[in-house]
């Protein structure tokens, strides 16, 4: 009896599955096999597969029975992706509404906000009230609309015209204002003057089919979202002498420092602690600026020529033999731009096959003459000698990268002053080294000649050297010397090599001869050459100011960057946040810094940077010093452990540890 049942099962089992199996290969309609009963007959199909060699279905069948149920599984699918799909597509125009979020407009009685595009404006146009079209329009109507009249209808959209006002003024229908608005970014118009193809960008802007954008104004982020929330505290109008104080053109923006207009206001006596102005030669004294008078009468403002054809004056003559008499060299070639002193004489001094050994905190204008010289560039840490040494040897042991053969030179480029950290270089070791492994030193002295050294001749001085040390000196007359142009300055062969060789000697104007007095007034004043005998009267002023300014500041309890001895003292802020209420609340105040932020240093250290003069009064430090007080508790900007807090009274003890 139990194998009658058990066959009586087989038999009933194969039976359904010979029904199930034959039911797959007649085909069940599409809404059958999506729906749960299809489902259901796909997954008791899988089963059986599965236990097919218990239920003795035959091979064949059992084939036939997976390619099957795969197929319909399959249709299942592509046919849910197809919905999906479709369904995503649908949604789009919504989806897009809320994820650019740009210009919100208030609709329904300003109860909720939606975004200003031209599917929204669209659908607001299709539920307006209707208004007969006037005869004009209705004449437009039956015109086609060109090519010129799209580039319109953009034009006016972008200026924020609707959608709904601009279809009642063609008298044509909101959808096709609205389809033109959708594909504004690929609507080509042909400048038949030029026969150049151009693209109207989303913004109304132009440019060209096919090209890369030659500038990307808005693309960064730091553009974008900082940078223009706090451009009022950069490129103020000044509009006087950058004295220890000035006067400043009043300005004012009403869209949020997108533009600005001026009010007709001067701020008058700000106190001035942004310029380089580092010995006070920045001056309008009619007394002092004699000669400088004299000589703008007898030459003129301009040269109009360079040194190598009609620009060699006897003004530049005398300045560059005072220079060399003031460092100590053999001779020196002045230049008319500070920036150009750098970026046009390293190239003419190294070149492909040399090695540039580069301080990573080095000028903008080191770094492109290192660049544009072709040599090959490596970066050592600030100030670090061991990394320095590192570099230096690993040069000398494996030589070029490709061929390992011995470098034709190499070049350390370092500065006196680092002029964002206000520290000053390691001369004595950094010598050393260039004997060591026979490598040569250019010196860039632009923020500390004139502003270190018992008599003011730059770190040569301050460390004690012998200028012959230093292969290549260079500085600048832009700071201490209240001028503008540059110096190179060495040995004798050294400076008729780039007479001939470099750009900024053979292409470049010459300096004009009332600037060059300027510059020989401030450096015959330095070296008592005057008959005044107060030659070191400014130096030893700047240097009294420099410290006491700096050991205020660390008793206030802010971190400062830099030497004890620089004028250059970047105060630390940190958050960028902070850069703009710092700014703004100071020159409320009547004072004026310069606040630095990305890309000039790192984005998370930014700065207001401090020039110390020694046109500065006592009177004027201890003004800013109160107004920086009162600033740093109200930002919060006194980040030194050591510093006082505002609220002593919270606290029993002076200091404390804290307990793990």
């Amino acid at each position: 009896m139990e194998s009658d049942n058990d066959e009586s099962n087989q038999k009933g089992e194969k039976d359904t599955q010979v029904a199930i199996l034959s039911d797959i290969e007649t085909g069940q309609p599409n809404d059958e096999v999506n729906s749960r009963e299809g489902l259901k007959t796909t997954r008791e199909g899988l089963k059986t597969t599965v236990e097919e060699p218990k239920r003795g279905l035959e091979p064949t069948d059992t084939l036939k029975l997976i390619r099957r149920t795969m197929e319909r599984t399959i249709d299942y699918i592509l046919k849910a992706v197809k919905d999906l799909s479709a369904f995503l597509e649908k949604i789009s125009p919504l989806m897009k509404s809320l994820d650019r979020m740009e210009n919100l407009v208030p609709v329904n009685n300003n109860a909720d906000l939606l975004e200003k595009t031209p599917e929204v404006e669209q659908a607001a146009a299709d539920m307006a009230p209707k208004k007969p079209a006037s005869a004009e329009a209705r004449k437009m109507t039956k015109e086609k609309i060109t090519l010129e009249m799209k580039k319109e209808i953009i034009r006016k959209y972008n200026r924020g015209t609707r959608i709904v006002d601009i279809a009642r003024e063609y008298g044509r229908n909101p959808s096709t204002i609205g389809t033109i608005m959708t594909m504004r970014e690929k609507i080509l118009a042909t400048d038949v003057a030029k026969g150049v193809t151009r693209i109207i960008e989303g913004d109304g802007r132009w440019r060209r089919k096919d090209f890369v954008p030659l500038y990307q104004d808005f693309e960064n982020f730091y553009t974008r979202n900082l940078y223009m929330r706090i451009r009022d505290n950069w490129n103020r109008p000044i509009c006087s002498a950058p004295g220890p104080k000035f006067n400043l053109l009043e300005r004012v923006s009403d869209d949020y420092n997108w533009t600005f207009r001026f009010t007709g206001r001067i701020i008058k006596d700000v106190i001035n602690m942004g310029s380089y102005n580092y010995l006070g030669f920045a001056e309008t004294d009619p007394n002092a600026l004699k000669t400088v008078n004299a000589m703008l009468h007898k030459y003129g403002t301009g040269v109009c020529s360079t040194r190598q054809e009609m620009g060699n004056l006897d003004k530049h003559v005398e300045l560059e033999n005072l220079v060399a008499q003031f460092l100590g060299v053999e001779a020196s070639m002045a230049f008319g731009m500070g920036y150009a002193t750098n970026s046009m004489n390293i190239p003419a001094l190294v070149g492909k096959g040399c090695l540039i050994l580069s301080d990573e905190l080095n000028h903008s204008s080191l770094i492109l003459g290192a660049r544009l010289s072709g040599a090959t560039i490596r970066v050592f840490k600030h100030n670090n000698i061991q990394s320095l040494e590192k570099l230096l040897r690993d040069a000398v042991i494996h030589g070029q990268p490709r061929n390992r053969r011995a470098w034709k030179k190499i070049l350390i480029l370092v500065e006196g002053i680092y002029s964002m950290e206000g520290s000053i270089v390691r001369l004595p070791e950094i010598v050393a080294l260039k004997r060591k492994y026979k490598a040569y030193l250019y010196l860039d002295e632009a923020h500390s000649i004139g502003a270190v050294g018992p008599t003011g001749r730059g770190v040569v001085e301050y460390f004690g050297m012998d200028p012959s040390d230093i292969d290549v000196l260079m500085g600048t007359f832009t700071k201490s010397f209240g001028a503008v142009g540059g110096y190179i300055a060495g040995r004798k062969e050294l400076v008729d090599y780039l007479r001939v060789h470099s750009h900024s000697s053979t292409y470049a104007t010459s300096m004009c001869p009332p600037v060059a007095e300027q510059i020989i007034r401030a450096m015959k004043s330095l070296m008592g050459l005057d008959g005044a005998k107060q030659e070191l009267q400014r130096v030893r002023q700047l240097s009294e100011n420099t410290r006491y300014f700096r050991r205020r500041l660390h008793e206030l309890g802010f971190i400062i960057y830099g030497n004890e001895d620089s004028p250059v003292v970047p105060l630390l802020l940190y958050i960028p946040g902070k850069i703009g209420a710092f700014s703004r609340r100071l020159l409320a105040k009547y004072i004026g810094v310069v606040v630095v932020g990305f890309p000039a240093t790192p984005i998370t250290e930014s700065r207001a940077r401090f020039c110390v003069s020694a046109a500065h009064t006592r009177e004027m430090l201890d003004t800013v010093l109160e107004a920086l007080n009162e600033l740093g508790d109200f930002l919060q900007l006194k980040y030194s452990r050591h510093s006082r807090s505002s609220r002593p009274e919270l606290y029993d003890e002076t200091s404390f540890e804290l307990e793990d």
